[in-house]
């Protein structure tokens, strides 16, 4: 026996089923909807700007050896230990929060060196950033008497502040994962349904041809039936006993 299902008995489960799917994606709509709200926290990143030499075009600057040498020895030393104990011990972060939250970056053929770090709380993310870049560019300048690295910012409050997590995403995402599980659960109730709805459908499971149907009424339905037959009954026969009077 084929089990395969075309396209039209597909929209045909959708369609018997649709109460259950629509139920289904607003349910895990819901749950989206509330656990973007009030559950899951916001993620904020927080970026400092380091600038590799010189930005000048009068010839005055570093060659470009020297400038990509510069900068990945900058950003190896803002990775180092060096700058992880000055920033724990000076600003009161953890090991824990400066490898989770921090990575450095730097897009191919710009001197500028970004130092990024992440977390729930937008405050603690800007400090976090501005610990790191600023530690780096003071100790290269102290330790390693180098002058050409340069902090943009001047302080902790121009740092940049993003919001990178978005709930319209999760909750998009939460309709779509409904929607799919609605369908899902409507196929799978399908599958262990033995129940023959039609007569299309028990030929199609038996081979065998159909040579009548018997339709079943409820016995409040056949009572309500009743009970309008003979009210009808009634009206008849007064219309008739009028017509003879007259």
């Amino acid at each position: 026996m084929d089990q395969r299902m075309d396209l039209k008995q597909f929209f045909e489960i959708l369609k018997r089923r649709y109460i259950s799917i629509v139920l289904t994606t607003l349910v895990v709509l819901s749950i989206a909807i509330v656990a973007s709200i009030y559950i899951i926290k916001p993620t904020y990143q927080a970026t400092e700007y380091i600038l590799i030499g010189t930005l000048s075009n009068d010839g005055s600057g570093m060659e470009g050896q020297q400038i990509e040498r510069l900068l990945a020895s900058t950003m190896d030393f803002i990775e180092s230990p060096i700058v992880d104990n000055t920033v724990k011990s000076k600003y009161g972060f953890t090991d824990d929060q400066i490898e989770d939250s921090v990575s450095v970056q730097n897009t191919r053929n710009s001197q500028i060196i970004n130092v990024i770090a992440k977390g729930n709380d937008s405050e603690k993310a800007q400090e976090l950033a501005h610990a790191i870049a600023s530690t780096s560019v003071d100790k290269m300048d102290k330790l390693l008497k180098v002058n050409q690295v340069e902090l943009l910012s001047n302080n902790e409050g121009e740092t940049k502040l993003t919001r990178v997590d978005n709930p319209i995403v999760n909750i998009v995402i939460g309709l779509a994962v409904g929607v799919f599980m609605g369908i899902g659960l409507a196929l799978i109730r399908e599958h262990f349904d033995d129940s023959v709805l039609t007569s299309d459908e028990l030929k199609s499971q038996l081979g065998l041809r159909v040579l009548g149907e018997l339709d079943f009424v409820d016995k409040k339905v056949r009572k309500r039936m009743f009970v309008s037959k003979k009210k009808l009954d009634l009206t008849i026969k007064e219309q008739k006993g009028g017509q003879i009077r007259a």
